[in-house]
């Protein structure tokens, strides 16, 4: 692997079971927000690649957030994003909220590389 290569190498996904043994966690009730999901993803459209990387073309977070924010909201949900410092790097952790106050939670863990440039990228 080159070392530019290494300096990019950000995932190494958490396989932490939650409490209830699921890859996620959510809360008690999630029959109101499943519906929600399922009345957004037709509303949801195909995202176009618009930048070009080191290694091929990607979509930037722009264009998901501006394909997601009206069928997300317009069916009472809401992403929002933080993180944590973990021994291996830094832990993205990802909510899916609903207007009813049931959520899903995920987590991801990046690995920092030794490269302080590993961590923005």
């Amino acid at each position: 692997m080159t070392e530019k290569a290494e300096v990019y190498e950000l995932t190494k996904q958490s396989t932490k079971a939650t409490p209830q043994g699921k890859p996620f966690d959510a809360s008690d009730s999630v029959d109101k927000i499943f519906s929600a999901i399922a009345k957004a993803q037709p509303a949801l459209e195909k995202v176009h690649t618009n930048k070009e990387g080191n290694f091929s073309k990607y979509a930037d977070l722009g264009q998901y957030l501006t394909a997601i924010r009206a069928p997300l909201a317009e069916n009472g949900l809401a992403i929002i994003q933080t993180t944590r410092d973990a021994e291996e790097g830094v832990t993205l952790i990802t909510i899916l909220g609903h207007k009813s106050g049931q959520w899903i939670c995920g987590e991801m863990t990046f690995r920092a590389t030794g490269y302080p440039i590993s961590f923005a990228a």
